[in-house]
């Protein structure tokens, strides 16, 4: 009867690692030995798991111990004594890798920052930009009065919200002498963060009754401007900011995680936002109901089951409505992009292009260096 074989897939490796000759054969012969013993005394799998095990040991002490080095361990060792005998060429061989590494480092941490990371809240494919552009051309990118988003908000049909925000640098003062700073800010619609799923860290967010005429001033701090200017103060919902010499109470602290946008490209207020204001009770609400002031952006999340598609017909059809109620809007039209089209735009292709330029660069120089 016929000796039990073991796992053939450890039998290979021996046969490649073990020295060739009397010596390896002699050792696979002994260890086929002790399996035919380990079978008779134990399962299958216990038996085969032993071989492996000292198969394994065997594989690493002629690996880099015995006369018979695998051909890795004999390579880097050549190749080590190689590098000391040409310290030049061993600079430069590093100083050329070092630098394509880099690069290719650097280039993918844009790329992954500005094109592959998702936009900083809930289910960004789903939340679109509106712009204003010529209806001849297609042309333009530009932002909407707010009696214009008005009749966006209360016309629409294929959103499950809009909401609308433009950038604003209130003065901030204080009773205790220090001069007057100018922070960086938004005023936005009540609805905003609950539109893009953003909450704040501590407090609440902006109810209806706060972007009133009227309402009690009330201001959304970002986490950054919390620690930095008000020592990251757990009882800041008791404190209030004097901005554009009115008094405004703090309702909430935004996530440090919702930073805003980095590019400009008018879908978010900008991740520098100190502070965030409503719209109504802010020093801008006098202008809102201006109709020639085109400083608003309008950003919306499609509706439940809603293609983008489907959407751009329908601001379509609102914006019909709005050349027929205004000679002054004639020529507008208007268009609909994905927010993270609007945020990356041109760049994508660009970085694409670049980070695969790069890794060309680095598959040359080591295959300059390995030949």
């Amino acid at each position: 009867m016929a000796s039990p074989a073991p796992p053939r897939w450890a039998e290979r490796l021996l046969e490649r690692a073990l020295p060739a000759g009397i010596v390896g054969a002699e050792l696979r012969g002994d260890l086929r030995e002790e399996y035919a013993r380990a079978r008779a005394r134990r399962p299958t799998w216990s038996a085969d798991l032993w071989y492996a095990w000292e198969a394994l040991r065997l594989i690493v002490h002629f690996s880099w111990e015995g006369d018979g080095m695998s051909g890795i361990t004999r390579d880097a060792r050549q190749a080590v004594r190689g590098l000391r005998r040409s310290p030049v060429f061993t600079l430069v061989s590093t100083l050329t890798i070092g630098l394509g590494l880099g690069a290719n480092t650097a280039v993918f941490a844009v790329l992954q920052a500005v094109v592959l990371a998702p936009l900083p809240f809930e289910q960004p494919d789903r939340v679109v930009a509106l712009r204003e552009v010529s209806l001849e051309t297609g042309e333009g990118d530009n932002a909407f009065s707010f009696p214009q988003y008005e009749v966006f908000k209360a016309s629409q049909r294929g959103f499950s919200g809009l909401a609308a925000w433009q950038v604003h640098q209130p003065i901030l003062t204080s009773d205790d002498g220090r001069p007057p700073q100018r922070l960086r800010g938004a005023v936005v619609t009540h609805d905003m963060l609950p539109l893009l799923g953003v909450a704040p860290v501590l407090g609440r967010g902006f109810r209806s009754d706060d972007d009133k005429q009227g309402a009690v001033p009330v201001v959304l701090i970002s986490h950054a401007f919390w620690l930095s200017a008000l020592g990251g103060d757990q009882a800041v919902l008791d404190r209030s900011l004097r901005l554009d010499g009115i008094a405004h109470g703090v309702v909430g602290v935004l996530s440090p995680d919702f930073e805003g946008e980095t590019t400009g490209a008018g879908v978010l207020p900008p991740a520098t936002a100190q502070v965030w204001l409503p719209y109504r009770t802010s020093s801008l609400a006098q202008g809102i109901s201006v109709g020639g002031l085109h400083n608003v952006n309008v950003v919306g999340r499609l509706g439940e089951d809603i293609t983008i598609e489907a959407a751009r017909a329908d601001v379509e059809r609102v914006m019909a409505v709005v050349r027929a109620g205004s000679s002054s809007h004639e020529s507008d039209g208007v268009k609909v992009v994905v927010s993270q089209d609007v945020v990356v735009g041109d760049v994508a292709s660009t970085m694409y292009m670049l980070f695969g330029a790069v890794t060309l660069v680095l598959l040359i120089a080591c295959t300059n260096v390995a030949n």
